[in-house]
């Protein structure tokens, strides 16, 4: 694929990119955004404005690309794209792409296991975002969520879920131009939020959020991309409420997908789905060989 570095082209080349990741063709997606990072590397030590503001947009979408075809112990590949992108955002001083580029990061690190150091990143960006828009703030918000359950902060994590809820319901945030480019609405936050309370044991809240995320996408989101979510979400709550076979049976369907649409990131929750299960077996294989000892001992007549 030839790709001149008009402007017009390098930003018909990042908007064809987001087009692939909202149709779940991430595979396509990796591949012309690979292209896209090659040809315009020449351009990284422009002092032209409107040249730089492309490049950190093609940073951008690198950054998210990459960050759905690699695995937790590769951040550091998305993590490079995001801070590239934050180095450009900085030079051009645009608070709305250095807030953008900070969560990226700070969910980089949440997902690579660092997550206090992701909190700071995460609460920086929340408490230094009076200047962009809402789009960015929700999308912050809502992540900072994400990490807040990891480190089990409950408390904190169900107060900024509100706040995410509320943004997400303001008009501009459905228009994919914006700068979070359609990544985050009332659906990911009811699929974030529901998928965490279902890891929390508590299934019939959390499958009522799913099922408010399920009907949002049903209106915007492509099948493959919204089955792939909302299987993996689903699955994750059924076997940790002991539904295992119903619970498996969709999360083979959801491996399925991911693995057609090159989607690693959804693929590890579903590795996790696999990990719970060898855990729970470990643990009644146990539990029955002392039950079973027990059983073997002297009988009183």
């Amino acid at each position: 694929l030839y790709l001149p570095l008009a402007p017009d082209e390098i930003d018909a080349a990042i908007d064809h990119v987001w087009k692939l990741v909202r149709t779940a063709r991430y595979q396509d997606a990796d591949i012309l955004v690979n292209k896209l990072i090659r040809d315009i590397s020449g351009l990284l030590h422009t002092e032209d404005t409107t040249f730089l503001r492309k490049l950190a947009y093609a940073q951008h979408v690198a950054g998210f690309v990459k960050s759905q075809v690699t695995r937790a112990d590769e951040t550091a590949i998305p993590f490079a794209h995001y801070s590239e992108m934050e180095r450009i955002a900085r030079i051009i001083g645009d608070p709305s792409l250095i807030s953008v580029a900070l969560t990226y990061e700070g969910d980089m690190l949440q997902r690579g296991g660092k997550i206090e150091q992701s909190i700071q990143y995460l609460e920086a960006v929340r408490d230094t975002t009076s200047q962009v828009d809402v789009s960015v703030r929700g999308n912050g918000i809502q992540l900072l969520g994400r990490a807040y359950f990891k480190a089990q902060r409950l408390g904190d994590f169900e107060r900024v879920m509100k706040e995410a809820e509320a943004l997400a319901h303001e008009p501009q945030i459905a228009d994919l131009s914006n700068n979070v480019k359609g990544q985050y609405g009332a659906g990911t936050v009811y699929e974030e939020w529901g998928r965490s309370l279902g890891l929390l044991g508590r299934t019939n809240e959390a499958m009522e959020y799913l099922d408010k995320a399920e009907d949002i996408f049903s209106q915007t989101w492509i099948v493959p991309r919204r089955n792939m979510l909302m299987k993996t979400a689903r699955a994750m709550v059924l076997v940790r409420d002991g539904e295992i076979q119903q619970g498996v049976e969709m999360a083979v369907e959801a491996l399925d997908l991911c693995r057609k649409q090159g989607n690693i990131r959804l693929l590890e929750r579903i590795y996790g789905i696999h990990q719970y299960l060898n855990q729970l077996t470990r643990e009644i294989g146990n539990s029955t060989s002392v039950l079973g000892e027990a059983l073997v001992g002297p009988v009183d007549y």
